[in-house]
């Protein structure tokens, strides 16, 4: 697959659904074991720590919205930035974020996944 605007879009909205459903098996396909996954607390994970924390049931996203997305190419890569409003329970604890959050998607070997992720808290 060729990496263009409108594909990492239907990557990202993919993403965002499994990461609802909590599908692991569909998110390791789009999120490199490697990734550099910055949450918004400044915790760092790689991307398969992030999934075995997913998988493990240390969080859960009970609601995720997207908007102010904006799409920038270069070469095999793209530069996903979009706001985030998330609902998510972590350790049993509810919690409400709103955050600026930047996604770089890479063509690779096995497919376009995303290989860096950073999530900044904004005041809402």
């Amino acid at each position: 697959m060729t990496i263009t605007a409108d594909s990492v879009r239907t990557l990202e909205r993919t993403r965002i659904q499994a990461m609802l459903a909590n599908d692991v098996a569909c998110l390791r396909k789009l999120i490199s074991p490697q990734c550099s996954y910055v949450h918004t607390t400044g915790r760092l994970d790689t991307g398969e720590s992030y999934l075995a924390s997913l998988g493990d049931g240390l969080f859960r996203y009970e609601d995720l919205s997207v908007s102010d997305q904006a799409v920038t190419l270069q070469t095999a890569t793209a530069v996903v930035v979009y706001r985030l409003s998330a609902r998510i329970v972590i350790d049993a604890a509810p919690v409400v974020s709103e955050s600026r959050c930047t996604a770089v998607w890479a063509e690779r070997h096995d497919g376009i996944q995303v290989i860096a992720f950073q999530a900044t808290p904004v005041k809402p």
